[in-house]
């Protein structure tokens, strides 16, 4: 008895959604997806930088010019944003 009781109520559920999706669809009509038009516009991609450090460092130090060199790490105006 209680499973067809909940049989009637999804099936009353399900009903319900039904006439409100195709009252919204009377109301508002699905934009066209062939459109040029563009309803959703991505979100900005723009992320913000977050220094990552390693717990266990393989050298103790590197030299400045290591750094820089084109031989070492190949950091570029390492200097000008280190000041």
């Amino acid at each position: 008895m209680t499973k067809w009781l909940e049989h009637q109520e999804k099936i009353m559920h399900h009903k319900n959604y039904v006439a409100w999706r195709t009252a919204q669809a009377v109301s508002t009509p699905l934009p066209d997806p062939h459109s040029t038009a563009s309803y959703w516009e991505p979100p900005d991609m723009a992320c913000t930088l977050f220094p990552k450090m390693t717990h266990h460092p393989t050298r103790k130090s590197v030299l400045l010019a290591d750094i820089i060199s084109p031989d070492g790490y190949r950091a570029a105006d390492f200097e000008a944003a280190l000041s």
